[in-house]
């Protein structure tokens, strides 16, 4: 390893450091950090009695840049087309704010959008969507007489 004036490198304890410039007018220990020690061109730290944990051993890997992450909604995205995105109110919004059942909110979300994709068909669905939760209310009401 040769040491570069403006890199940062780990010596053997752990701590980072970030050699600062050349001091090339003393040809044993040409460079030194950002807490004024001093290094050979190799690394190795000029104490007058060498430790060598505090060598240099390897450049520092510089941390990757923070990621900024947007939160997605999932009224932002849609699959399969864009027939609930287009409307005003989604129907899921409009069932899950007004506590719609299952049978209630299919039927609701195939009435909605009937017009922007499968026509007729669509409203066939939520037709036999109503026609089972009228079933099942209806033997709600029996079953309480």
């Amino acid at each position: 390893m040769q040491l570069e004036v403006g890199k940062t490198y780990i010596n053997r304890e752990g701590n980072v450091r970030t050699i600062v410039n050349d001091t090339s007018t003393h040809r044993n220990y040409p460079f030194a950090d950002n807490f004024g020690d001093t290094y050979t061109a190799e690394g190795r730290i000029t104490l007058s009695t060498p430790n060598h944990l505090y060598d240099l051993i390897r450049e520092a890997v510089p941390s990757p840049p923070e990621i900024q992450v947007q939160e997605v909604k999932a009224n932002d995205i849609q699959f399969g087309g864009d027939h609930y995105k287009s409307q005003v109110i989604q129907p899921w919004d409009y069932i899950t704010s007004n506590d719609l059942g299952f049978l209630e909110g299919n039927a609701v979300k195939y009435l909605s959008r009937f017009r922007q994709k499968n026509g007729i068909e669509d409203l066939k669905k939520a037709r036999h969507y109503i026609d089972k939760l009228i079933e099942v209310e209806t033997e709600k009401l029996n079953n309480q007489k």
